[in-house]
């Protein structure tokens, strides 16, 4: 006669092994990340001599149906805006 055990064994993952293994990736991420190489080109940039900020203007041209020509809201003509 044969005889079955009722008591089985259930198979886990122990949380120790786990443990291990993410402590084993962080330590390996941290060494290789710092050999990691900037590479680039230092530049020296020009300083700056102006002691404020340029203003900037805004031109306003506009042109009606009639082909009058408008600076802002001055009429002018066509000779007046194009340089030769």
């Amino acid at each position: 006669m044969v005889l079955q055990s009722s008591y089985k064994t259930k198979p886990s993952i122990s949380p120790i092994s786990i443990a291990d293994i993410v402590l084993l990736l962080l330590i390996f991420f941290l060494l290789t990340s710092t050999y990691v190489a900037q590479t680039g080109i230092k530049v020296g940039l020009p300083k700056s001599s102006a002691h404020h900020a340029l203003s900037e203007k805004n031109v306003i041209i506009t042109v009606t149906i009639n082909g009058e020509i408008y600076i802002n809201d001055h009429q002018t003509s066509l000779d007046n805006i194009i340089e030769d």
